[in-house]
């Protein structure tokens, strides 16, 4: 049962043949402007972040299970033609 405002630990791995490497510049980018969008947000926040080369790594806290789910989607990068 979800009890609210709990951290969590998420990771997000990336298909190295559609985006490349997460460090390079592009797509570093892309990952600091999904953040903001999502610091946005009041029911969900990131309260830590480590970026690999193929996958990061959140700490996140959300108000609900729901909140969690729209802010992992919402957070999730895609780059165009992908």
């Amino acid at each position: 049962m979800f009890t609210g405002w709990r951290p969590f630990h998420v990771t997000l791995r990336a298909h190295m043949e559609a985006v490349g490497r997460l460090r390079q510049r592009e797509n570093y980018h892309a990952i600091r402007k999904a953040m903001h969008t999502a610091f946005a947000r009041k029911d969900f926040r990131i309260n830590q972040v480590s970026l690999g080369v193929d996958h990061i790594h959140l700490i996140v806290e959300a108000a609900d299970g729901d909140a969690l789910k729209r802010g992992i989607h919402g957070f999730m990068v895609r780059r165009r033609g992908a």
